[in-house]
């Protein structure tokens, strides 16, 4: 299984693009794979520069319904007419987040793309194949990020807290692999893979993905003794992680303190083999 970093906050080529947001490319035996779609253009022009085809891409995974990870769907519906595209029915509900300086900001989907016939519309448990299996519905509040307190969702009755009720996670089985790909794990992360044990009967052996322990916009970060206690629950899962974009470097260093060679750093351009 080869995974290609498109986009990140970080880059460790000059020539590549950057920006907040979240894209990963994956090839396993059956699929290639597009988890993620990052914010704006940059997964297309960082495409080109690694020689990934995204018009071959088959299937497609929107792990929620925030900009940063699905801000370059238009850019790919428009190159790609047949991959089938994963997306929760509430992803494109109106979000917003407070920040700091700018106020309530809306940082959903673009709203014209809700009726695109390549959306499949995804349960609280979907299994594609037997490489591919989507999960939602992770109810458990353990370590419940802080930086979701900044995050809400509008409806008719006002400004409501989002439960993320529109996250979904991949899991992929290759041989005996088993790798967790999370978005954004604003569900928290430990609640994220409790939840696939649970539905799978085993731990991941890898974890991709932000961890949300930090949220740029704000300047909120998660409480040390919280970061510590996760270090500590990875450690005892024995599972390989690499995570960036909305883990935030303090919380990464935090980590790796605990986790030394188990745990590596997603930047733009980085390519995992697995």
């Amino acid at each position: 299984m080869k995974v290609i970093t498109l986009v990140e906050n970080t880059r460790e080529r000059e020539d590549l693009c950057q920006e907040h947001g979240l894209s990963l490319y994956i090839e396993t035996k059956k699929h290639k794979i597009l988890f993620d779609t990052g914010a704006g253009d940059c997964m297309v022009k960082n495409a080109k520069k690694l020689q990934v085809p995204l018009e071959e891409v088959d299937t497609v995974i929107i792990s929620h319904g925030h900009y940063d990870h699905g801000g370059g769907l238009e850019d790919f519906l428009r190159m790609n007419k047949h991959a089938n595209i994963y997306i929760h029915p509430e992803a494109f509900g109106h979000f917003y987040s407070e920040r700091k300086d700018e106020g309530t900001v809306y940082i959903g989907l673009n709203q014209k793309l809700k009726d695109e016939k390549q959306f499949i519309w995804t349960a609280d448990a979907l299994r594609i194949d037997e490489e591919l299996f989507l999960f939602a519905k992770v109810t458990k509040r353990k370590h419940f990020p802080i930086g979701n307190r900044t995050l809400f969702v509008k409806t008719e009755e006002g400004f409501l807290p989002d439960y993320f009720r529109h996250e979904i996670n991949l899991m992929i089985h290759e041989s005996e692999k088993k790798v967790l790909v999370a978005g954004c794990a604003h569900n928290g992360i430990v609640n994220i893979i409790n939840k696939a044990k649970e539905l799978t009967q085993a731990y991941p052996t890898h974890v991709i993905g932000g961890f949300h322990l930090s949220k740029r916009s704000s300047g909120i970060k998660e409480d040390d003794l919280v970061i510590k206690a996760i270090g500590d629950y990875l450690i005892e899962t024995g599972v390989m992680c690499y995570t960036g974009h909305c883990t935030g470097e303090k919380a990464f260093l935090q980590l790796k303190d605990i986790l030394k060679h188990r745990i590596k750093a997603l930047t733009t351009g980085l390519i995992i083999n697995i």
